[in-house]
C-alpha cells in the first residue's frame, strides 16, 4: 500500500507541475494577446487622429494658398492706388503751374 500511494503522489506531484506549467504558459498567451489587441487599438487611435492632423493641414494650406493670393491682390491695388495718386499730383501740380 505504501508502494500505491507513494505512486500516487508522485503522480499527482507530476501532474502538479504540468499543469502548473500549462497554466503559466497559457496565461502568458492571454496577457500577449490582451497586450498585442491593445497595442493595435492604440495604433489605431493615433492612426485616426494622424488622419485627422494629415486633413487640418490640407485646409490650412489651402487657407494660406489662399491668403497668398489674397495679398499679391492688395499689393497689386496697393501698386495702382499709389500710381494713381502720383498721377494725380502731377495733374495738380500742371493744373497750379498753368494758373500761375
Amino acid at each position: 500500500m505504501n508502494d500505491t500511494l507513494t505512486k500516487v503522489l508522485s503522480n499527482t506531484k507530476l501532474a502538479m507541475g504540468i499543469g502548473s506549467g500549462v497554466v503559466g504558459i497559457l496565461f502568458f498567451f492571454f496577457m500577449l494577446k490582451t497586450g498585442v489587441q491593445a497595442n493595435a487599438d492604440d495604433i489605431l487611435a493615433v492612426k485616426l487622429t494622424l488622419t485627422g492632423h494629415i486633413e487640418d493641414h490640407r485646409i490650412f494650406a489651402g487657407t494660406l494658398s489662399e491668403n497668398n493670393l489674397n495679398i499679391k491682390l492688395l499689393q497689386q491695388q496697393v501698386l495702382y492706388i499709389r500710381e494713381s495718386v502720383d498721377k494725380l499730383s502731377e495733374d495738380v501740380t500742371k493744373m497750379r503751374d498753368s494758373k500761375e
